[in-house]
């Protein structure tokens, strides 16, 4: 018990970290970034067409959790579900909060056998990876909402340019819509790229749509 108690500190010190940020007090809940996966992104998640609520199976989908830890999640009673994967720190506070005391924390049962203290804490290592991973990629993130739209981006460093020498970098934007009742168009992208030194880049707009595509996100939908 001491072991998993400990497990719950780490894990609620995370969410701190987050709600402690004065600019970036949110995070983003979706896997690290992963540049073999670059293209391979749908767009249009969030509620299904013709509803506001998100489901816990389709907030948890993109996460990508194992197997054991995601079935937990899901069975565990009254969890208040955050509405999108971008959340405010206190959000997730209160979300690993509700977690871990229904899987891990969790008087057992008369029926579980002699092995279920080790698989609880089994989900526990599981929960605290997957928060730190998550964590880990928001300080190398911002967030920034106008109008009702907001916008994530994630930077991750890959290698030296053998050519140029220069740095090589992925990254991947998540655009939320949170306008109630409301359809948003993102209908192109233009960069600003400023360095430590005070250098800038501008890349503008040089197409319509974003790799030619220009989707339609519902109120809620990413």
């Amino acid at each position: 018990m001491a072991v998993t108690r400990a497990l719950y500190r780490a894990l609620l010190r995370h969410a701190s970290e987050v709600e402690r940020s004065v600019t970036t007090p949110s995070v983003l809940l979706l896997p690290p970034l992963d540049p073999t996966r670059w293209g391979r992104w749908a767009y249009g998640g969030g509620p299904k067409p013709g509803s506001t609520v998100l489901s816990p199976a389709r907030f948890l989908e993109p996460l990508m959790l194992p197997t054991p830890l995601e079935q937990a999640l899901l069975a565990t009673p009254d969890m208040t579900w955050p509405a999108s994967p971008l959340v405010a720190g206190r959000e997730l506070r209160s979300f690993i909060a509700q977690a871990f005391r229904g899987i891990a924390l969790a008087p057992p049962r008369a029926d579980e056998v002699a092995t279920a203290g080790d698989e609880r804490l089994d989900l526990a290592f599981m929960a605290l990876r997957a928060v730190g991973s998550v964590v880990a990629a928001w300080r190398d993130s911002s967030v920034a909402t106008s109008e009702g739209v907001a916008v994530a981006c994630s930077a991750k460093w890959l290698d030296r340019d053998a050519d140029t020498g220069g740095d090589v970098f992925a990254y991947r934007i998540f655009v939320l819509n949170t306008r109630p009742n409301r359809r948003v168009t993102v209908a192109g992208r233009h960069w600003t790229f400023e360095g430590r030194d005070g250098g800038r880049v501008v890349v503008p707009k040089f197409a319509e749509g974003v790799v030619g595509q220009t989707p339609q996100l519902g109120a809620g939908q990413w």
